[in-house]
């Protein structure tokens, strides 16, 4: 999966949708997109089927404000959502 990094300073973190039986395809490809700009459905759609076979996804990577962000407003759109700091800049 490409990653998807946002600008900025500060530490980067990876904002991660977090499988749940209630999520729906549909829901994915709606949300995701409108919460996270550069996401399109069809990354979302390859993001919830990810998510699926994995636990989880990765959706973004951009610093921790943005972070922060995205996660809430994913959780405000129904989905499951946390963040973590983005052990692949360390």
């Amino acid at each position: 999966m490409k990653d998807k990094r946002g600008t900025g300073s500060g530490d980067s973190y990876r904002v991660l949708l977090i499988d749940d039986t209630r999520h729906s395809e549909k829901l994915v490809a709606k949300v995701l997109p409108q919460v996270v700009p550069s996401v399109t459905p069809d990354d979302a759609r390859k993001l919830f089927h990810e998510s699926r076979e994995h636990g989880m996804a990765i959706v973004i990577v951009t610093v921790k404000e943005h972070a922060e962000f995205y996660a809430q407003m994913m959780v405000r759109g129904g989905l499951r959502s946390t963040i973590e700091p983005d052990s692949s800049t360390l």
